[in-house]
């Protein structure tokens, strides 16, 4: 019996089977197909238009010469090097297959007429006779083991060896065979590349890589071999392929001793190389460059030219090759296979397959695969029937019966039995049907421009409309729960009841373009401008360009086997690998990891617009269809040869200040200098158009800088230091960044204005000139302070001068009048009373005023200090005061007769008299305590009082109080003391003077 797992594998062997006969097929039948081509144009100019020479070194880098120097391609971008914009390069006419890598890395390239350009690690130089070349025409270039560099010329060949260059002559090495083949017997150009040759007794010999070896050659062939070469050409694996004129259709390869034969091919061909798959790459004067193998000839797609190719295969399966046309061709394996369509334009929209396994695809017409054990390939479904003007739906019914949904009036028609029916008439209520679904429960929902609708299949039943807007798609999350995508968002629906969203927050992402159930029960929609957007841990997280994405536009969400997703976008097909979707989710640091297939790996049409969920088919066997604009992709995700790889960053060049680019690794900017660029590249991805950088300039940048594919750094106005710039690289299917990373060390130097001995110097220059400025103003300060203090010493000097002049004057002269007038108006005792008593009145008058007179001349300047010394003077003082006032007046006053120099100890009075006026006009004191004390050296005078006291100026009081408290501090400062004024309300006051012995008043004791 056949059971239904039985069934299962049988149908999964089946299609397994017609996909192979179907890309088998087509391989055989164009095995160029399997390669996809893309053109480089390597300038305008006449001179650029060769491909002389090509050689990738072992760092990875492709390097091409051509008639205008050399150029460097890292997989992205050309970079030109030639005698106008290098430096070291004298001539950049590269003559033909003249590129060598020796065992240092170091890059050499003959010319026709300027020599050897040599590249040590991006140094440039040009060797030329004076270096000891014994010609500028170089012919050949390569290497022995030991690691010395031959360069064959037309005139000799020289030898580089431990940095130096010498003049050698292989032919003269005593084997006794004959000299070398005459320049003018070589046939060809080509022959004169391979080396030098000459007969030997063994037969032909060849001189290159350092040595003679022994040449295989066709059998009778030794002695005319270099007269009866047609075409010999050296490929970069040391195999040399060539031809003879009385052999024709036959190829030989010499590799080593070793001699192989080809028969069959075109009389008239040239080979130049073998890929690995066994093709040999020819061509002819014609222009007809192709592939053959096996005697079967298949043309290169979009070559042209007449030239011998210079062919070049990678690792990866690349190849690479160009003639002296200009145009450099890129052959890369082709991933993505199409499905023919011929004579179907714009089919591929739709793709639909049934449950009993036949696929549909859709587009302007309706196309059924058919499939026999001869062939494999879609067929028209009614070939003359009219077109279906753009179908947007496929599903079926319950019976097996495909339904078509089409732009054709909006109806619903139904395939089966060999006839076409109407499933559902136009509606306008209904609208046009853009998505239809056959749930399990054997419901069919359909999603139109005006709602959503359920149809049970049942005579005479109608749709149920359950929602009401436009519907683009639909999923099916259960038996009974359905997920139509809106152009207000996602809605579910549960037994026909609308049910609420479990994400949160509220969807403003735009019109749903397709939706999608992961094999986790997640649900994902695809948008316009917003990415992807999952419903993740109950709310939904949107993925775009911020996250890695290429593109926001995205058509269509599908799922591998291993859970990655695949994306139909506007820029191509996308796979993205589902752990980074966690990662990006936990980190925003981490990227996407992803790859986007496009043109480049065969895809027929970048833009895959046609939306909805109908655009893939996950085949058995693992195969998967992509419906596009230009037609079917195929491919099968273990044939993508994008396996992760390990991108190396590669530190390139730099350029200051816009300048030229310079190779180092180490450089300085000089002051003035501001704008770096830092050019950098990732080497060994097999997707280096993907490749991820990120960058940081340690020492200023405080983290790493994503640049995603850029591959240049800028930086304005570094300040002065060393800094080290570090560059690292992750292949776009990997958020690993590599290890190690390409590094350059960057010097700014510091302006002479900036640096530490200017700051030294300016640093010492104002600290002295701020010295300076406060030693200044303190000298001024004390000139000032003693020219005032000299003005108030002289002011009072002057005063008590003009006092003392006046008191003499009052006392001497004035006084003794009036002493005389006293004195006669008592002598005459013996005149009569009246007389007398006027008499007596006079003398009354006379005696008042003499004591007022006194008491002037005693104010102005006391008598005493000249007769009696200051000591007895302000004692004198003191008891007067006590006598006259009501106060209890103590005193201590201690000789100090002597202690100042005559002119100054009135200040000293002066002080205790005006404190005791004070004392006695506004202290309302009853106690007043005086004190007069000396040391060796300093005078100590307190008045005090416990009377009401007053506010200091610190209390809020006045500045400096009242011209009495001033003439007390000033005559302190010309005794060169200080006095100080305590005082507090209702507390009392206290003046305090200190004033130091002066040198006078010591010499003055000692006279």
């Amino acid at each position: 019996m056949w059971t239904g797992s039985l069934i299962r594998q049988v149908r999964a062997a089946w299609v397994l089977v017609l996909w192979s006969l179907l890309v088998s097929a087509e391989m055989l039948a164009m095995p160029s197909s399997d390669l996809l081509v893309r053109t480089y144009v390597q300038g305008a100019d006449v001179r650029e238009q060769s491909v002389a020479a090509m050689l990738q070194t072992r760092d990875g880098y492709l390097w091409v010469g051509t008639g205008k120097g050399l150029m460097r391609f890292d997989g992205v971008a050309f970079t030109s090097f030639t005698a106008e914009n290098t430096p070291g390069i004298a001539g950049d006419d590269i003559s033909f297959d003249t590129l060598w890598e020796d065992r240092e890395g170091v890059l050499w390239a003959g010319t026709y007429t300027h020599g050897v350009i040599r590249n040590d690690h991006g140094h440039f130089s040009t060797l030329e006779r004076s270096a000891g070349l014994p010609d500028l025409n170089i012919l050949r270039i390569d290497g022995d083991e030991t690691g010395a560099v031959w360069i064959f010329t037309t005139k000799g060949v020289s030898r580089w060896q431990h940095g130096r260059l010498e003049q050698v002559h292989p032919e003269q090495d005593g084997s006794g065979a004959e000299p070398p083949v005459p320049h003018d017997d070589r046939r060809g150009i080509d022959f004169e590349k391979m080396g030098l040759w000459r007969h030997t007794s063994r037969g032909m010999e060849r001189f290159a890589f350092g040595h003679w070896n022994l040449f295989p050659t066709p059998m009778g062939e030794d002695h005319l071999f270099e007269q009866n070469v047609r075409s010999i050409y050296e490929d970069h694996q040391r195999r040399v392929w060539y031809s003879v004129f009385r052999q024709r259709g036959r190829y030989f390869c010499a590799q080593g001793s070793r001699l192989n034969t080809y028969e069959g091919l075109p009389e008239n061909a040239f080979v130049s190389y073998q890929d690995r798959a066994g093709y040999l790459w020819l061509n002819d004067h014609g222009a007809h460059p192709a592939r053959w193998r096996e005697g079967k000839l298949y043309p290169l797609p979009g070559m042209h030219t007449s030239n011998l190719l210079n062919v070049l295969e990678r690792p990866d399966g690349m190849i690479w090759a160009g003639g002296l046309d200009g145009v450099l061709f890129q052959f890369r394996p082709r991933f993505i296979q199409t499905i023919a369509t011929a004579g179907v334009p714009e089919v591929g929209s739709v793709l639909f397959e049934q449950r009993s396994g036949v696929v549909w695809a859709g587009g302007t017409n309706l196309l059924r695969l058919k499939a026999r054990k001869t062939e494999a390939r879609f067929q028209t479904l009614v070939p003359g029937r009219t077109p279906w003007n753009y179908i947007f739906a496929l599903s079926e019914d319950t019976n097996g019966h495909l339904l078509v949904s089409s732009r054709r009036q909006g109806e619903i028609e139904e395939i089966g039995d060999g006839k076409i029916t109407t499933f559902l008439p136009p509606s306008p209520e209904r609208g046009v049907p853009q998505a239809m679904l056959l749930a399990s429960s054997g419901a069919q929902w359909i999603g139109t421009s005006t709602g959503l609708f359920r149809y049970r299949h049942a005579v005479g039943a109608q749709p149920e409309r359950l929602w009401s807007g436009n519907v683009r798609c639909l999923a099916e999350a259960g038996p009974h729960a359905i997920w139509a995508g809106t152009a207000e968002g996602p809605l579910r629906f549960e037994d026909g009841q609308e049910r609420p969203m479990p994400a949160a927050p509220a969807w403003h992402f735009g019109e749903v373009q397709s939706i999608s159930i992961d094999h986790r029960g997640e649900l994902w929609m695809a948008t316009r401008a917003h990415g992807i957007v999952g419903s993740l841990e109950g709310r939904f997280r949107a993925f775009g360009t911020a996250d890695g994405l290429p593109t926001n536009t995205i058509y269509s969400i599908n799922f591998g086997d291993d859970d990655d997703l695949w994306l139909r976008s506007d820029v191509g097909l996308i796979r993205v690998r589902r752990p980074s979707v966690e990662h990006r989710s936990a980190d925003p640091a981490r990227k996407l990891q992803l790859i986007l297939l496009d043109g480049n790996d065969g895809l027929p049409w970048a833009d895959m617009q046609p939306a909805g969920n109908q655009g893939f088919l996950h085949l058995d066997g693992g195969v998967f269809w992509f419906a596009t604009p230009g037609g079917i992709a195929a491919l099968h995700p273990s044939d993508l040869r994008y396996q992760a790889s390990s991108p190396r960053a590669i530190m390139e060049e730099h350029a200051i200040d816009q300048s030229g680019l310079l190779p180092e690794s180490s450089f300085a900017l000089a002051p003035g200098q501001k704008d770096l660029e830092l050019h950098y590249t990732a080497l060994g991805s097999a997707r280096p158009g993907q490749v991820n950088f990120r960058y940081r300039m340690r020492g200023f940048d405080q983290d790493w800088i994503v640049a995603g594919t850029r591959r240049v750094a800028y930086y304005t106005q570094l300040p002065p230091g060393a800094y080290t710039f570090e560059v690292q690289a992750a292949d776009g299917d990997s958020d690993a960044w590599q290890a190690a990373s390409a590094m350059a060390y960057v010097r700014v130097l510091t302006p002479f204005y900036r640096s530490w001995w200017m700051k030294v110097l300016l640093g010492g220059g104002l600290v002295g000139g701020l010295l300076l400025s406060i030693e200044t103003r303190r000298r001024m300060d004390r000139d000032r302070s003693r020219m005032r203090q000299a003005f108030t010493h002289r002011l009072i000097a002057a005063q008590e001068g003009e006092r003392k002049r006046i008191a003499h004057e009052l006392h001497d002269s004035l006084g003794q009048h009036l002493v005389l007038i006293r004195t006669l108006a008592t002598l005459p005792a013996s005149l009569n009373g009246a007389r007398a008593d006027h008499l007596a009145k006079i003398a009354d008058q006379a005696a008042v005023a003499i004591h007022e007179v006194e008491t002037i001349s005693y104010d102005l300047r006391p008598y005493q200090l000249d007769r009696l010394g200051l000591t007895r003077t302000v004692l004198s003082l003191v008891e007067a005061f006590a006598a006259d006032t009501p106060m209890r007046v103590t005193h201590s006053i201690e000789n100090i007769d002597g202690f100042f120099p005559k002119d100054l100890e009135i200040h000293v009075y002066r002080i205790v008299q005006e404190a005791l006026g004070n004392i006695l006009k506004h202290a309302e004191a009853s106690e007043v305590a005086v004190t007069v004390a000396q040391s060796e050296f300093v005078l100590r005078l307190v008045v005090a009082d416990n009377g009401r006291g007053f506010l200091s100026s610190a209390a809020g009081g006045p500045e400096r109080g009242g011209l009495g408290l001033i003439g007390i501090e000033e005559r302190a400062e010309a005794l060169g003391g200080s006095a100080v004024i305590e005082s507090a309300e209702g507390n009392g006051t206290k003046v305090l003077v200190t004033a130091p012995r002066t040198y006078r008043s010591q010499e003055n004791n000692a006279s």
